[in-house]
């Protein structure tokens, strides 16, 4: 962000990452089944909609299950709920998405180490904590090019990042995780290392204690 600014209107400028429980699960016997998670609220802008039309479009050449969790707590929500589970018929995945309403946050963590890919196409989320929480979690990540975490992925390596509301650019791109699994699985405990050092406790305080030193 920094580097397109022309003036600072400050002194300093200090980098507070975000901090995420590490827990990577343990390396998978190689499936040819793929598993996508996407985490939500049910708003029409987080694009579910979306999300389901690349696993329909994928699912004809692959196998793949897709996981669906959100938040219903008010009408518009319960409106899209319902929309959403309308179009999960439509297309023809009841076997392939499975849906969760108001999951215990503390019960999040089994769904990310169950989950090969975590995709987040939302248009525009400021500052999404589900992709950290996804990366400590061992996912390979995908998200819009607008997404306020997006400076977390290493493009390529654990994850990528596809073009706002583009269906045809969050399609190429999930295709890209399916193909590249045999890659991301090989670069398993180089990504553990670094997504530790990034968003790791450690390098929480280490951060901080440089402002503290620095003011």
């Amino acid at each position: 962000i920094i580097k397109h600014v022309k003036k600072l209107y400050f002194k300093k400028v200090f980098f507070i990452p975000f901090v995420s429980k590490i827990s990577f699960r343990n390396k998978k016997k190689i499936s040819r089944i793929y598993n996508f998670l996407m985490i939500g609220k049910f708003v029409e802008k987080k694009n579910h909609e979306m999300f389901l039309k690349s696993i329909k479009n994928l699912d004809s050449k692959f196998n793949i299950k897709a996981t669906i969790i959100g938040e219903v707590s008010n009408l518009e929500q319960k409106n899209e709920y319902s929309r959403i589970k309308s179009l999960i018929v439509k297309y023809k995945l009841k076997k392939n998405v499975k849906i969760f309403i108001n999951v215990n946050h503390k019960k999040i963590s089994d769904f990310y180490k169950k989950n090969d890919f975590f995709i987040l196409p939302t248009h525009g989320d400021l500052a999404p904590i589900t992709i950290i929480e996804a990366l400590g979690h061992g996912c390979i990540v995908l998200c819009s090019k607008s997404c306020g975490t997006k400076n977390y992925i290493k493009k390529g390596f654990n994850g990528y990042i596809f073009q706002d509301n583009n269906q045809k650019s969050l399609d190429k791109f999930m295709l890209k995780l399916i193909k590249n699994k045999k890659k991301f699985d090989k670069n398993f405990d180089n990504n553990k290392t670094l997504i530790t050092n990034l968003i790791g406790e450690k390098n929480f305080i280490k951060r901080f204690d440089q402002m503290i030193i620095n003011k």
